[in-house]
């Protein structure tokens, strides 16, 4: 997995990897085993007994018995909101609008120097948090630390997107000239049925050129489960379209930290271990949801704190060491 910086253009990556490009087999447009999800997690899809989970649902596992999943697709609770699940969705809002608009607008040269990039990146956020008051409020309620703090997250915010414009990042697209796709309405995916996937999914971005696609993300750290959600985006795209697409990438952005962070992009391929994963992945997901009963409080819990089911499981009888 190579992690970018502002030089490096993505055909060099795509280059470097033509061996382990050329040994994945496990492509979407595959209806058989083990692309295909088993028949008789099929059968239970079809007959309501199992609603379609998409490839996010099924990637993230916030707790390790993986009931949180249980509870969200099994028993249809909501959850409580969380300072993190709160800043995720405002980094990913805030993001994924800057980063389309760099790859569909370029800034006018009156505009490329520090100074005029702030002005942009300031006036924009001002708009942004005004649309999302609320939400910038909920941030102050569900704060944990310092770090927390609203003020602080929009400092984040405002440096990421001045780093975002003034380095120009991601612009080994734009350089490259290659097809992208960075509109909801341009990177909707229908998979194939077979694929036993929600019928509609949608990836930050995509380049059928460059054959990658890739997501937006935040939390503490770069997450396995990053990884595995850009892998099902391939599975789909490739029963969708009969294309190949063999990279990754990631955008992701630190949002857990006391220090201003900034955005990085990490391109990875898309082998045929990683497509494992997401697979068996899929199909433990749905053997779990179709379970009689919830699965066990975790033994480890220093994660429950932050999970929008505490309450839920307290009540249920978990104790939070």
């Amino acid at each position: 997995m190579l992690q970018l910086h502002y030089n490096l253009k993505v055909v060099e990556p795509v280059l470097r990897f033509e061996t382990e490009v050329s040994g994945i087999e496990l492509r979407g447009w595959l209806p058989n085993n083990p692309v295909a999800i088993p028949p008789d997690l099929l059968t239970a899809i079809r007959s309501n007994q199992a609603k379609p989970l998409s490839v996010a649902v099924i990637c993230f596992k916030h707790c390790p018995t993986r009931r949180d999943l249980y509870l969200a697709a099994k028993d249809r609770l909501k959850g409580e909101e969380t300072w993190g699940r709160i800043a995720g969705r405002l980094a990913e809002k805030f993001l994924t609008e800057l980063v389309s608009d760099r790859f569909n607008r370029k800034l006018l040269k009156h505009q490329r120097n520090y100074t005029a990039v702030r002005r942009v990146i300031e006036r924009r956020l001002k708009q942004f948090v005004k649309a999302r008051r609320d939400d910038f409020q909920l941030l102050d309620k569900y704060k944990v630390n310092p770090a927390g703090d609203p003020s602080f997250f929009e400092t984040l915010l405002c440096n990421v997107g001045i780093h975002e414009l003034a380095s120009q990042e991601i612009d080994f697209t734009l350089c490259a000239k290659k097809e992208h796709r960075t509109r909801p309405e341009e990177t909707e995916l229908l998979p194939a049925e077979y694929l036993g996937l929600s019928r509609k999914t949608t990836p930050d971005f995509i380049f059928p050129d460059l054959k990658a696609v890739g997501d937006m993300k935040t939390g503490r750290q770069l997450e396995e489960y990053h990884l595995l959600t850009c892998a099902g985006y391939a599975l789909e795209y490739e029963s969708q379209e009969k294309k190949p697409i063999d990279f990754g990438m990631v955008y992701f952005f630190p949002t857990h930290r006391n220090a201003v962070s900034f955005a990085q992009v990490y391109v990875f391929v898309i082998d045929d271990e990683l497509r494992r994963r997401f697979l068996l992945l899929r199909n433990t997901a749905y053997t779990t949801i179709l379970a009689s009963d919830a699965p066990p409080f975790p033994d480890d819990t220093q994660y429950c704190s932050t999970c929008k089911y505490l309450r839920t499981c307290q009540s249920q009888g978990l104790k939070v060491k």
